[in-house]
């Protein structure tokens, strides 16, 4: 078979798409209980981010404090986190069945084109069932962005200056950014949040930037998270849609 990672055709971002949208309604059909929902919600969003960051070695708190990332204006991580409507966040949480990780190289087609998810995650929260959608989309768009072809080939960077500014570079790839923007109509077209959406691929790069062993790229994935997440803000501060996905080039 052919990993997603591998296509460029939008026929399978597509097939993805509308097998999560049926994991949403099997969720509904199922059952739920919304209380201990919102509460996995909860610990795979914020809490579970609170732990990891509170791990950061010196290096990491050192970088925290950078004042400039691509010429715009960054607090550290703790406040850019207080600055989402908690609450707001969760009660637009979708449930489904989860996967824990539709990453597209965890995406394999076979030769009728038929879909295959590898590597599933146990558990989300305490549930060993119910997930959250955003969680599994924003599994699919930070792999989009901060993908596995370019980190292989090192064709990503961070620079800082003497003036504590950063600047992040990451090679986009064209098909990439054609199932990104897929994602993001996919999401308007079944009205699923793409303020949602594009917080929570924020908070996704925050949250796996300090599991990695190469240190250069857990640095990269903090710069990069806080990047994407105060951009978010700024728009929701705006009151600006995000109909389509943010990037580093913005």
């Amino acid at each position: 078979g052919k990993l997603l990672s591998e296509t460029k055709e939008k026929i399978y971002i597509n097939k993805l798409l509308n097998y999560l949208d049926n994991q949403a309604k099997n969720a509904l059909k199922n059952g739920y209980n919304f209380k201990k929902f919102k509460e996995d919600c909860d610990q795979m969003w914020f809490k579970k981010l609170k732990e990891r960051i509170l791990s950061f070695d010196k290096d990491m708190n050192d970088l925290d404090q950078i004042t400039s990332i691509n010429g715009i204006k960054i607090p550290s991580v703790h406040e850019l986190i207080k600055g989402i409507d908690k609450y707001f966040f969760l009660e637009k949480c979708i449930p489904c069945i989860f996967h824990g990780d539709p990453s597209p190289e965890n995406v394999i087609f076979d030769e009728k084109n038929n879909l295959k998810l590898i590597d599933p995650r146990p558990i989300f929260g305490k549930s060993s069932l119910i997930g959250d959608l955003y969680y599994e989309l924003a599994k699919i768009d930070h792999a989009l962005l901060v993908n596995g072809k370019s980190i292989r080939s090192n064709e990503y960077s961070f620079k800082i200056n003497s003036f504590n500014e950063a600047q992040i570079w990451i090679k986009e790839l064209k098909e990439f950014e054609m199932f990104r923007k897929r994602i993001y109509e996919f999401c308007r077209e079944k009205n699923w949040s793409t303020t949602n959406l594009s917080l929570a691929t924020s908070l996704t790069i925050l949250s796996i930037c300090t599991v990695h062993t190469n240190k250069y790229y857990n640095k990269f994935l903090l710069l990069t998270g806080k990047f994407l997440l105060k951009l978010s803000l700024d728009k929701i501060l705006k009151k600006e849609s995000i109909y389509k996905p943010l990037s580093l080039s913005q």
